[in-house]
């Protein structure tokens, strides 16, 4: 009997333990962006088909340096102008803050690229956040309040503020013991 007891509590540490780790891979920044735009023709009237598009990124809305290109992606469907594609992976650097202006040019086919080049702004520098420039493993000692979701490598005395939950995690005589208050 003493084994089913164990063994009722080391499965909802496990089921624990594998929703935490799972939660910490989705939390990781996606090294992609979505990207929307309006086809139109020189009339200005939207267009409708199926388009190869490629996207460049550079550093200046006129001449400047290329810092990535796409490859090309081919039968991108448009329908009353509109489209949306997936750009990326990208460099780890390409988005790094204070590095200055990104701006996209996209190409139809063969024809030359659509002017003007469009900014990207704050949200494909939010990617930087899943590897903060220059920041250190290291301890905290100490308290330490956090405002928003904190994700923690370690099963030990872990304790969940909000409302009066506190989860801590022993491991004693080669099991983990999860005590709640």
């Amino acid at each position: 009997m003493m084994r089913r007891m164990d063994f009722l509590r080391t499965v909802p540490v496990l089921l624990l333990a594998g929703l935490i780790w799972t939660a910490s891979l989705w939390a990781q920044a996606p090294n992609s962006i979505s990207y929307s735009g309006l086809l139109t023709n020189v009339q200005g009237e939207p267009r409708d088909g199926t388009f190869a598009l490629t996207f460049r990124i550079y550093d200046r809305a006129v001449g400047g340096t290329l810092l990535y290109q796409q490859p090309t992606i081919p039968n991108v469907v448009v329908r009353k102008g509109q489209f949306s594609v997936q750009l990326g992976p990208f460099p780890d650097n390409l988005f790094i803050q204070g590095a200055g202006d990104r701006l996209v040019e996209v190409q139809v086919g063969n024809d030359p690229p659509l002017l003007p080049r469009q900014q990207l702004v704050s949200v494909p520098f939010a990617q930087r956040t899943a590897s903060i420039d220059g920041a250190r493993g290291g301890a905290l000692n100490g308290g330490l309040t956090v405002s928003g979701n904190v994700g923690i490598g370690t099963f030990r005395d872990l304790a969940c503020n909000d409302g009066g939950l506190h989860l801590y995690f022993s491991r004693q005589r080669g099991r983990y013991d999860i005590d709640y208050r």
